[in-house]
This record gives structure tokens, sequence and C-alpha cells, in this order.
């Protein structure tokens, strides 16, 4: 039998350098259909997906090369260098370079029918049949009140989904102070 994923009470994710990072857990919901042979871990069934579980680390700067695992994403909110990257299967991390090219996509190390993406919301790992099609014209990209981007194609600066997450967190911090 697999092991657990890992979570908030199995790990704590350290590194030896200085740099100074937030995280948070994170999931994908998928079915099981589209999970990889070699995942690692025991599936956790979340009402009528299962769940696969990375660690979100944000920091001012890029990656340091002892952390996190396979499937996690980080990403640099310097105003200087709005960067995202992912950590592959060899544990190295990978800048994230937008494209709709399926065969340029930053693939999930375990779910090959997913790729980093970057939403209003969110960095995630979406379905690659959804990324740049019609579903993602609506709902992958900034809405107009964002000062965004009317379709996917408009999203392919990398900095420019990292900027568009924060803005969206600060206006939605915004509107609950009011």
């Amino acid at each position: 039998m697999k092991p657990e994923q890992l979570g908030p009470e199995t790990y704590i994710p350290k590194t030896s350098s200085d740099v100074t990072l937030e995280f948070v857990w994170k999931a994908v919901r998928v079915n099981v259909l589209n999970v990889g042979p070699d995942f690692p871990f025991h599936l956790e069934l979340v009402e009528d997906r299962y769940r696969v579980r990375f660690l979100e680390f944000r920091s001012s700067s890029d990656p340091p090369a002892d952390i996190g695992n396979p499937g996690d994403i980080w990403l640099n909110v310097s105003p200087a260098s709005y960067v995202l990257f992912a950590l592959n299967a060899n544990k190295e991390w990978v800048r994230w370079c937008p494209t709709l090219d399926t065969a340029g996509m930053i693939v999930h190390p375990f779910l090959p029918l997913y790729a980093l993406w970057c939403t209003i919301k969110q960095a995630s790992w979406y379905h690659r049949d959804k990324i740049g099609g019609d579903w993602a014209g609506r709902r992958l990209t900034a809405r107009q009140d964002l000062g965004g981007y009317a379709c996917a194609a408009d999203m392919l600066d990398p900095s420019v989904g990292v900027r568009l997450i924060l803005l969206h967190e600060e206006m939605q911090r915004n509107k609950s102070k009011s």
C-alpha cells in the first residue's frame, strides 16, 4: 500500500538558505484516470474526485534548490521580478514560461494531463485541454475590473499571472475591510 500524501500534519518544509518564505497547502481535484502510474502516494477521495496536494511557496526571491517536493510551486513576489516556478520530478525548479502549445507547458510530475497555469485567483495545476480553450477564456484569464486580459493568449507574459494574483488578493482584502 502506498503512503499517505504529505500534508500539514506530516511535513514542514525546510531549507538551509536564508530565504524568507511563506507557504500554504493547496490541492488539485482530479479524476483517478488522469493520475500517472508512478504517483507515489495514496489518493484521497474528496466528494466525487481525488485530491492531489502540493505546496505553494512565496518569497521575494527565486527558490533555493533544497526545498519542496515534485509538484510544488514557487511564486517570486518581488515587484522587480514576478516569476512562477514548479518543482519537477527530478527535484529541479523550472521557471514557468506560459504557452498555449501543450508540448511546451510545464506538466505536473505525476499528473500527465495537468499543466501549470495562473488564473486571477491562483497559480495551480489545470487540465491541459482546458488551458487556452473557451473555458480558459472565461475562467483562466483576468477580468476587466482587474485591468486584465480578455483571453488566455494575452496572459503569455510570465509576470502577468503572478502580478494579477497579488492584485486580486489585495482587492479581496480591501473588500473585507469595508
